[in-house]
């Protein structure tokens, strides 16, 4: 099919199509999310310090879940009750420590979460149950805002035994056309193209009256189309004394975002002596920080959908966006769990490659701590050296210089005579390591289809551990919430290994 001819396809949905809006009135819902606002607007830049974070953290995780899980809290698939009991355990740790004013807001946030609680989420429940009973089975399907809330209503229908399809949206944006898809949580949390070219005869919104969405949603053409797809939703008509008596809340101001400046205050601490880096922060499922950087290559990821034997791969860190999946250690990084599986690749001459690397290592730290690295990149360079990288070269990550050229020119001036053993005692550490590398990367993808990675899609992470090979192999996998888009300076050995973050919990 041409583009012409799709894009024309495209344009005469849009006009067929009309998705509708089914607002659920829960009073319980929208008076702990007022409270939660005014809590938030009180705080200020306070709301990112601690004993605030953790309370406000969970206060918009509990507020999100309850908005885009319609399962009852009673349920055992149920994953939205959890933030709520965080909430009150947290706030009871506050209660007379903090000014009156403050105190009064949190006990109004306290009180309403008790609220949302006791009322179990029904009401939200039942609404998507029976907008769901107007469809046919086998012919309905219900869309979620992310794995996660798929996997919990998924669990809530079995135990119910109602056999509808729960999908996320790529899923259903690839897969058949449904005579009603029912989509839970407001149009500005999916992509616009499942409201303006859906998959479904009939669209169905469902979400809390206190949400306000976008009226109308724009196709996949945007600005740069003459005439673009525009869908309107059928809005429903306002009930008599249904006014909302809170305030309503943009629908996206909901979605979960991290506190970066939390976040940014998780970061390991560099002292003098360390070799700083540019490098870029994630945000990583399970409440994890990354520092990804700049001068760096490759990460090591996972695609778990691909075909087996190509799911682990090796992906560019500039290609590294939120949804991506990094294979990262929790204790060390993967240089340094290379470093020890290379060590049986290199045979009788182990310890004799090891101790040439040191040397010459050894040598040029002590040069640039004498002379200055300026000094010493300009002395090298003048000696034509092409590349000149001081700071990767001294680090524990370098195996050597790329070029043996460079490599030359370096040995020689640290003063070593004959350069040929230390350059071939490189190469034969390159092709340890790579051999390392590579069996690396069979093991974890042996172990991968081994697996079930129902932890991964649901949760975001999930730890992987080959069999056979050493304890030290065990990596985890985990997915990319957020992606800064800012570039600080950090110690390059805190780069690529995930820490405990503040302001990242709860954005799965």
């Amino acid at each position: 099919m041409s583009l012409i001819v799709q894009a024309d396809g495209f344009y005469r949905a849009s006009v067929q199509i009309s998705p509708e809006r089914y607002v659920v009135a829960d009073t319980r819902s929208s008076v702990f999310s007022d409270a939660l606002t005014r809590l938030a607007r009180e705080l200020g830049e306070d709301a990112s310090e601690p004993p605030w974070d953790q309370v406000m953290a969970a206060g918009r995780a509990a507020r999100w879940r309850s908005a885009t899980e319609p399962v009852p809290f009673g349920s055992p698939s149920s994953a939205a009750a959890k933030p709520f009991t965080e909430l009150l355990a947290l706030s009871s740790r506050l209660r007379g420590s903090i000014e009156s004013y403050r105190q009064n807001l949190l006990g109004e946030l306290v009180e309403t979460a008790e609220g949302v609680l006791q009322s179990g989420n029904e009401k939200l429940a039942e609404a998507v149950l029976d907008c769901l009973h107007d469809g046919e089975r086998g012919e309905t399907c219900l869309v979620t805002v992310g794995r996660r809330a798929a996997a919990a209503v998924a669990g809530w229908f079995e135990e119910i035994g109602e056999g509808y399809p729960v999908l996320v949206p790529r899923p259903f944006m690839a897969g058949r056309v449904w005579d009603l898809a029912i989509i839970t949580g407001a149009g500005a949390w999916f992509p616009p193209q499942m409201l303006t070219t859906p998959r479904a005869a009939q669209t169905t919104l469902v979400h809390q009256s206190w949400i306000r969405d976008f009226v109308q949603f724009n196709g996949v053409f945007g600005e740069p189309a003459t005439v673009g797809i525009r869908v309107s939703v059928r809005e429903p008509r306002p009930r008599a004394g249904s006014r909302n008596l809170v305030a309503e809340v943009e629908a996206p101001e909901l979605v979960p975002k991290p506190d970066w400046r939390a976040v940014a205050a998780s970061i390991p601490r560099a002292s003098e002596d360390d070799d700083l880096v540019d490098a870029k922060l994630a945000v990583l499922s399970g409440g994890y920080g990354v520092l990804l950087p700049i001068s760096g290559d490759r990460i090591r990821g996972l695609h778990p959908d691909a075909p087996p034997g190509e799911r682990v791969v090796s992906l560019k860190l500039t290609a590294v966006v939120p949804g991506s999946i990094l294979l990262l250690r929790e204790r060390g990084t993967e240089a340094a769990l290379l470093r020890t599986l290379a060590a049986s690749h290199l045979g009788a001459d182990r310890q004799r490659i090891q101790d040439l690397q040191a040397d010459w290592k050894g040598r040029l730290r002590e040069a640039i701590g004498r002379e200055g690295a300026g000094n010493v990149a300009r002395a090298l360079r003048a000696r034509d050296a092409q590349t000149v990288n001081l700071a990767y070269w001294s680090s524990d990550d370098c195996l050597r210089p790329q070029r043996d050229a460079d490599f030359a020119v370096l040995l020689k001036y640290l003063g070593i005579r004959d350069p040929a053993p230390f350059i071939a005692a490189g190469i034969a550490l390159w092709r340890a390591h790579s051999k390392a590398g590579h069996d690396l990367t069979r093991a974890l993808e042996q172990r991968v289809e081994q697996l079930d990675l129902a932890p991964l899609e649901i949760h975001g992470l999930q730890e992987l551990h080959p069999e056979g090979a050493p304890s030290a192999a065990t990596m985890t996998a985990f997915r990319v919430a957020a992606v800064s888009a800012e570039t600080i300076r950090v110690p390059r050995h805190s780069t690529r290994r995930p820490f405990h973050a503040r302001g990242a919990a709860w954005l799965e």
